[in-house]
C-alpha cells in the first residue's frame, strides 16, 4: 500500500450516554466493517505528547479525501459525499441529488433497480457493521462514485468513517441524547 500523505489524530476516550468511559470505538466499528470486506481509513492508537503535557491515548488515522482515493484507487476521478455535512458544502448537490432519486423511484424499490445505482454489498458491510456495533449516530459514512466507471462500475460504493458513537448502552445509543436509532 502507497504510504500515507495526510492524517488526523484524535482522542480515543468517550463516554457513554451513563458516563461509562471506553477507547477506540471507532476504530473496533471500522475493523468489524473491514473483516466484513468494507473499505475503512487505516487507524492506530498512539500515545501523543503536546506542548510538554503528559502523554495521552490517541488515534492516528488516514485522512479520508482526494489523496486517499488515488493511494488505494489509482486516481481522483470520483463523487464523494460524506454522510456528516456542514451547512454549504459542495457535496451537498450529490447528496440532493441522491434523495431526490430515492423519492423519485418507482415503488416499490427493489434491490434490482437500486442495485443499478448503488453497490449493495458494501451498502450491506455498512448496515451490517453499524447495527451489529450499535452506532448511535448511523450515517456518517462516505459514499463514493468513481466517474471513471472502475470501482463498483461506477455506482455509489461505502468507506466507513466516523463510527465514534458506536457501542453505547442503550436507550443512550447517542452521547447527543437526540439520536435514538438504533
Amino acid at each position: 500500500t502507497a504510504p500515507i500523505a495526510r492524517v488526523y489524530l484524535d482522542e480515543s476516550l468517550d463516554f457513554d450516554g451513563d458516563g461509562r468511559r471506553y477507547y477506540f470505538p471507532g476504530e473496533l466499528t471500522s475493523e468489524v466493517g473491514r473483516r466484513l470486506g468494507a473499505l475503512a481509513p487505516r487507524t492506530r492508537p498512539v500515545r501523543f505528547s503536546l506542548n510538554g503535557e503528559g502523554p495521552s491515548i490517541y488515534v492516528l488515522g488516514e485522512h479520508l479525501g482526494d489523496e486517499f482515493l488515488e493511494r488505494h484507487f489509482g486516481h481522483r476521478n470520483f463523487d464523494f459525499v460524506r454522510g456528516k455535512r456542514e451547512a454549504g458544502d459542495p457535496d451537498e448537490v450529490l447528496w440532493r441529488a441522491e434523495i431526490e432519486w430515492i423519492h423519485s423511484a418507482p415503488r416499490p424499490l427493489t434491490a434490482a433497480l437500486a442495485a443499478r445505482r448503488y453497490d449493495l454489498d458494501r451498502f450491506t458491510d455498512w448496515l451490517a457493521t453499524v447495527l451489529f456495533c450499535a452506532t448511535g449516530d448511523l450515517y456518517q459514512d462516505a459514499m463514493i462514485r468513481d466517474r471513471s466507471g472502475e470501482l463498483a462500475a461506477g455506482r455509489w460504493t461505502w468507506i466507513h468513517w466516523d463510527h465514534d458513537m458506536s457501542f453505547r448502552a442503550p436507550p443512550c445509543t447517542s452521547r447527543f441524547r437526540r439520536q435514538n436509532e438504533v
